[in-house]
Formats: C-alpha cells, structure tokens, sequence
C-alpha cells in the first residue's frame, strides 16, 4: 500500500467521525473542522500520487 493509498484510507476512516459529529447539533465546528481536514487530504493525496507515480494497477489504462 503506498502513500496516496493510506491518505485515502485515513480519509475514508474520518468519514464516520464526521457524521456523528455533524448529526450531534452540538458539535457543528468539529464537523467542519474534520471536513476541512478530510478536503485537504483529497488535495494532498491527488498531489503524492501524482508527484510519486503512485497510480493504481488497475487505472494505468486512464492515464495520459
């Protein structure tokens, strides 16, 4: 698993976080602070896999 993939992967496990945060009237700010958060690792993970050459086996055939 290289880089971009566990970005990914840290994103996908926030997601939970993020629903019971924004559902919870109270913790509104959380919500958006861990979505804002999870925005920025979508950015940050296109960037390493492009900056790396992490592609996909299975996406090579979409690449330019």
């Amino acid at each position: 698993m290289n880089l971009a993939n566990k970005i990914t992967l840290a994103r996908i496990v926030l997601i939970p976080l993020f629903m019971i945060c924004f559902l919870n009237q109270q913790s509104v700010i959380i919500a958006l602070i861990i979505f804002a958060v999870v925005a920025g690792t979508d950015k940050l993970d296109g960037y390493v896999a492009r900056k790396y050459d992490q592609f996909m086996g299975c996406c090579n055939h979409y690449r330019t």
